[in-house]
């Protein structure tokens, strides 16, 4: 335990960084096997319990070593976004995947480590079951240590404990977890590294999502002079019925994700795959049904639901939508789904239902209150934007 205290992984450089974690990694669960081996060796299997207590307090700090490199991650990734300000790339975009490289990096490795807790916890189960008759019947060794039977009598709490981790392995197999905490922060670890992940990709993508409200565009009449589009905090022109620059920028880097995406998720890399089954993205259900996904289309829907749901928040923060503008808006929206239909993601039912509200006239916008495609509260806000209530 102190060794591990002195163990330093953050660097300058966080190639560096990433090294040493990876190493470490194997150092920690070579030491932690180690340990199980000399226990069987000098107590056949008698100080198992207590050897599993000191290591699974001794994974659950170095766990904690991990967590202060993400928070070094999520600091440099706070840091370059700063300093890079108001400069963007194609699409209005900033460029964010030299973050995300490093990100994913870490994922990799904190899947490293789970694969490799998960095989030292089926390794021991083994162990503790092939020394099943030695904990049954002791006094039929030739060891010492056995035939006195020393355990029962001066500790008899120890000795309960191992009958009852021998009983517990028998009935659940390797299946048992022998580590119950160092997995649980693990895959903590995991999660909050997959939202940083996210952030990285998701965060200008809801930036401009934001903006929407804002966009005097909203308000404006069909009888308003044209103006050139400029940023999303600029007039736009008026209502073309072609899709507006705020949408299309959107729509383009969308377009882009699977290009952006394929360099990390197309690899046939298990640790990382281990870490995305205990790594939930935001704006995913945790129904088990996203489980058979690639890591690309998992992260794809993750966005493009993002995406959506972020994009009708949005649109009910408008104060005032004119007649004029609610055209527009169901024609930016019909082009959002088409990218949508591009990358293989269906729209969500609330995108779906907005578009058909917006596109309605007056005469006919009361027929969908009780459509049962419709939510009320969803047909009771676009009636307040266009003063139909």
């Amino acid at each position: 335990m102190k060794t591990l205290f002195n163990i330093n992984m953050i660097d300058a450089n966080f190639d560096e960084t990433l090294r040493t974690v990876s190493s470490t990694v194997s150092n920690v669960m070579s030491s932690s096997h180690l340990s199980i081996e000399n226990c069987l060796q000098l107590t056949q299997g008698w100080g198992i319990v207590s050897v599993i207590k000191a290591i699974e307090a001794y994974l659950v700090q170095f766990t904690k070593k991990l967590s202060l490199v993400l928070q070094d991650l999520q600091g440099r990734y706070r840091q370059a976004k700063s300093e890079t300000g108001s400069e963007t790339g194609r699409n209005g975009f900033q460029d964010d995947w030299s973050s995300l490289q490093w990100i994913f990096q870490f994922i990799q490795h904190c899947g490293d480590f789970l694969l490799r807790v998960s095989a030292f916890n089926s390794s021991v189960c083994s162990q503790v079951l092939s020394l099943s008759d030695t904990y049954t019947s002791p006094a039929s060794s030739q060891n010492p240590f056995n035939v006195f039977d020393y355990l029962s009598i001066y500790h008899p709490e120890e000795h309960t404990a191992v009958i009852g981790l021998l009983g517990a392995i028998e009935k659940n197999g390797d299946g048992h977890v022998l580590l119950p905490a160092t997995t649980n922060q693990i895959q903590v670890l995991v999660k909050q590294a997959h939202t940083l992940a996210f952030d990285v990709v998701f965060s200008q993508l809801k930036q401009k999502l934001i903006e929407i409200p804002k966009l005097k565009v909203w308000s404006r009449s069909t009888s308003s002079p044209l103006e050139s589009p400029q940023a999303l905090t600029d007039d736009l022109p008026s209502f073309s019925l072609s899709p507006l620059t705020y949408i299309t920028e959107i729509g383009d880097h969308l377009l882009t994700l699977p290009e952006q995406l394929e360099p990390f998720t197309s690899q046939d890399n298990p640790s990382l795959a281990a870490a995305m089954k205990h790594g939930r993205l935001p704006f995913t259900e945790d129904d088990g049904e996203n489980r058979d996904l690639s890591l690309s289309d998992m992260w794809l829907d993750a966005i493009a639901r993002g995406t959506m749901e972020t994009y009708v928040e949005s649109i009910l923060k408008i104060p005032r939508l004119t007649d004029a503008a609610a055209l527009q808006l169901s024609t930016d929206i019909g082009y959002l789904c088409n990218v949508l239909a591009a990358l293989d993601q269906p729209p969500i039912p609330a995108l779906t239902a907005l578009e058909k509200l917006l596109k309605s006239d007056k005469e006919a916008f009361p027929r969908f209150k009780d459509d049962k495609h419709t939510e009320s509260a969803l047909y009771q806000s676009i009636a307040r934007l266009r003063t139909w209530d």
